[in-house]
């Protein structure tokens, strides 16, 4: 029932990425919107990197496979991949470290990107409403597997499979 809700509530988020998004989202956190002026609360603020809802009902998403760089990412979004990697590699006490899973998380990650050359899963971006231009994505969903690709000293040879929502 909740999954429907959400599928109602966020009509062009394609199939696919509701998915692999959203589905695992709400079997662990449930569903506690019912319409797009319902308030967005903990821990969906942080999962929506401090958006409501209806700002992420709004986007309108395309798949693209884009060059790693961290220049490409919002500040934030960059400081959220830094504090990963610090803590996972170089064993730095940051408030990462207090993530559910995060050490799993990222080696989960860091393994499967050594073996394959690629992410397990597309990373959900988002552009930053404020820029039009892509240097400011903003991470939804990836910040462990971005960290990941981060702490390769090759990394930015990678290419990176994600969603990206722009705003209308």
């Amino acid at each position: 029932m909740n999954a429907q809700v959400a599928k109602r509530l966020l009509p062009n988020m394609p199939d696919d990425l509701f998915h692999l998004y959203m589905e695992p989202m709400i079997r662990e956190h449930g569903w506690p919107f019912y319409s797009l002026d319902s308030p967005t609360t903990m821990p969906w603020w942080q999962l929506f990197d401090c958006h409501p809802l209806r700002t992420i009902s709004e986007l309108l998403w395309e798949r693209h496979e884009i060059q790693f760089s961290m220049a490409v990412f919002h500040r934030y979004s960059q400081q959220q991949i830094r504090g990963l990697v610090a803590t996972h590699t170089l064993g730095t006490d940051t408030l990462y470290a207090t993530i559910p899973n995060t050490k799993t998380r990222f080696r989960q990650a860091r393994e499967f990107i050594a073996t394959t050359g690629r992410m397990p899963v597309p990373i959900v971006l988002m552009k930053d409403r404020r820029t039009p231009t892509i240097a400011e994505l903003r991470i939804l969903d990836g910040n462990h597997r971005l960290a990941a690709m981060a702490s390769f000293s090759n990394a930015a040879d990678c290419s990176v499979d994600c969603w990206i929502g722009c705003p209308r």
